[in-house]
């Protein structure tokens, strides 16, 4: 108990910290060589994979985030004036 004994708490941040050379070349052989595997088998796969990623990654960038920004300056919780610039 990291508490008791006067040190700070750790953060969930630190996990990465303590990770050895090992663990983090597993870890990115883990990340990288599926999709690299599927791009070499059969580039066509990936290249669709590729698109429909996009076409979600789009729809949240263009049309889920300005709504939900409109929303929110319509129907925010009323701390800004009407003349107040936006930071």
């Amino acid at each position: 108990r990291a508490g008791e004994r006067g040190e700070e708490p750790r953060e969930e941040g630190d996990a990465a910290a303590r990770r050895t050379p090992q663990q983090r070349a597993l870890l990115t052989a883990l990340a990288l060589l599926p999709p690299l595997g599927f791009a070499l088998s059969d580039p066509s796969i990936f290249f669709s994979a590729l698109d429909n990623a996009g076409t979600y990654g789009i729809l949240t960038l263009f049309g889920i985030i300005p709504a939900a920004m409109a929303w929110a300056q319509r129907y925010g919780d009323g701390d800004a004036e009407p003349g107040d610039a936006v930071a």
